[in-house]
């Protein structure tokens, strides 16, 4: 029986790798198995402790991109040809029985996992759209692997995906409100018109993910894996980033209005034409930020803009709520030049805003503190006269 030891050993090294590209640890690997297997019986399998029973070699052939007929024979052939199996881009496809249960509906669904709460419904690569089967809603999702599924105009309400493997997804005009993603791996996922308003994604991985025109009004992300993500045409306003991993985000045309950053990393960031009246940013880190176009008006995308969100979020609360100014200073030990200049800006520039019904073009952008800039409103008066305002910021 030793040499069968040595060939499984060899066999379970590529499992193991396809354990890795799932991130699954070998108790959730145990659980893909009907029936399943303990943790420490998964270790002794890759360490070449014990055989796998019989029952067990389907689903292990399938791993391997084998037949159980290819299975038992490479059991007989030498280790050498085991080891050319290419497994590299293997994930693991949905099992045909779970996806039955899951179109049974929620009640079904639910019942199901509350009887068999070792089995890890494997549903990845599935695709569900509109007129087909659309209603995910109130589903108990939890360690689900739904990695590389596509949604398309379908909803996922008020459902439980707390530690899902949602990796390389696709959601596409759907609603995901209210529901819980807590610890899910969202990595590389990508969504589009599709709203997720109240839904919990805290301490979750969007390493890479791509977000365009959906709405995550108070979400909460504190503590969540963000790096690299990209929000474009998004509404994150009353979100919750608190002590969020933002390195190298990139926003455009992002609504941030009344959003907590605070001890939240934006570090090589990049913000264009957003708005952050009413956010916090206490104690996150900006450095090497890059910001283009930051409004701080309560209209939204209108108005003065700045190039430093901390001076942003300080203009706008000496603007709005001037009674809360010193107690925020000492509180937070705010820089006297801060103070200054976000005074300066509230009292001189901070009502402007467009004009589009006058054809003004409104002041031009406020670049650079220590730069003297001209800012220029032209206002028709009449049909022929126009009145022409040149005025500068001077520190």
């Amino acid at each position: 029986m030793y040499w069968l030891l040595e060939v499984f050993n060899c066999l379970f090294d590529k499992p193991k790798k396809i354990r890795s590209i799932n991130n699954l640890t070998q108790g959730k690997f145990g659980k893909i198995f009907e029936p399943s297997v303990t943790q420490s019986t998964v270790a002794r399998w890759e360490k070449g402790e014990q055989n796998p029973d019989r029952i067990h070699f389907p689903k292990i052939a399938s791993l391997l991109n084998l037949s159980f007929e290819e299975f038992i024979e490479f059991i007989e052939q030498p280790i050498s040809k085991i080891e050319d199996l290419n497994i590299e881009n293997k994930t693991l496809t949905y099992n045909e029985r779970h996806l039955s249960m899951l179109k049974k509906g929620a009640r079904a669904w639910n019942s199901w996992r509350k009887k068999n709460p070792d089995v890890i419904p494997q549903l990845s690569g599935i695709y569900l759209k509109n007129g087909d089967f659309d209603n995910l809603d109130g589903y108990n999702l939890d360690y689900a692997n739904l990695a590389g599924f596509r949604g398309v105009f379908i909803s996922i309400q008020h459902a439980s995906l707390i530690e899902a493997n949602m990796e390389k997804a696709e959601l596409t005009g759907g609603s995901c409100i209210g529901s819980n993603f807590s610890r899910a791996n969202l990595k590389k996922i990508n969504i589009q018109s599709t709203r997720f308003n109240r839904a919990i994604f805290r301490e979750t991985n969007l390493y890479k993910a791509c977000i365009l025109d959906s709405d995550f009004k108070e979400v909460s992300f504190e503590k969540a894996c963000m790096e690299q993500i990209v929000f474009d045409r998004v509404d994150l306003s009353g979100a919750n980033l608190k002590q969020v991993d933002l390195e190298s985000a990139k926003f455009t045309k992002v609504q941030l209005r009344e959003a907590n950053l605070n001890q939240a990393s934006l570090k090589k960031a990049f913000l264009d034409t957003c708005s952050v009246y009413g956010s916090t940013f206490l104690e996150t880190n900006l450095e090497d930020i890059i910001t283009e176009k930051v409004f701080i008006s309560p209209q939204g995308f209108e108005g003065i803009t700045v190039q430093d969100l901390a001076l942003a979020q300080f203009t706008c609360l000496k603007l709005y709520h001037p009674l809360l100014t010193q107690k925020f200073v000492n509180s937070y030990n705010i820089e006297h030049d801060f103070v200054k200049y976000a005074q300066l800006l509230a009292n001189r520039y901070g009502r402007y805003k467009y004009k589009k019904k006058s054809g003004s073009f409104a002041f031009f952008k406020y670049n650079k503190i220590n730069f003297i800039d001209i800012f220029v409103d032209i206002e028709k008066i009449d049909n022929n006269l126009y009145k022409i305002y040149i005025l500068k910021i001077l520190f």
